[in-house]
């Protein structure tokens, strides 16, 4: 219990302050807790920790971000109000094909006015992909128990085609 504590601490700490490192953290949480333990956990834990920075951008984050991102908050609006008729189904695409950066969008979404009851169930759904995958690759690199498991005869054959291929080029 203590470790699921203090990793969801961390985890919701550089979430709220828009620090890099999920796919670090998503790996230890697939290692640590298993499949579908650490992929509930983090799928959780980048939504309610998304869900904290959109509240201090909110609140305290707001005349800082329209002074040093007037562009992109004026570009993100126009966006938002393009597909203001499907805006939740708009925000979990944003999540699954990124084309802006999660941070911004969690600082940015409060100031174009997109409700809490739409962007975190946006976060939740949006990032589900991407848990799996680097849940699912944390549980696969916990079961390696030698170099065996990850160099064999066979992968370094590929490795040296792949050198020779691009050394032709």
């Amino acid at each position: 219990m203590y470790t699921v504590v203090f990793f969801s601490s961390i985890y919701i700490y550089k979430q709220a302050f828009a620090i890099p490192g999920s796919v670090l953290l998503n790996l230890l949480s697939g290692s640590l807790f298993g499949l579908y333990p650490g992929f509930v956990l983090i799928s959780l834990l980048s939504a309610g920790g998304a869900s904290i920075c959109f509240l201090i951008s909110k609140y305290i984050g707001k005349d800082l971000l329209e002074y040093y991102f007037p562009e992109k908050i004026n570009h993100f609006r126009e966006i938002i109000s393009k597909n203001e008729n499907r805006l939740f189904k708009f925000l979990i695409s944003l999540r699954i094909f990124p084309m802006t950066p999660n941070w911004l969008i969690n600082m940015a979404s409060p100031i174009v006015d997109i409700p809490l009851k739409l962007f975190f169930p946006s976060v939740l759904i949006g990032l589900l992909p991407y848990n799996f995958l680097t849940c699912l690759s944390g549980g696969t690199i916990s079961e390696i128990n030698s170099l065996d498991d990850v160099i064999s005869f066979r992968t370094l054959i590929i490795l040296a085609l792949i050198a020779v291929s691009i050394l032709k080029k």
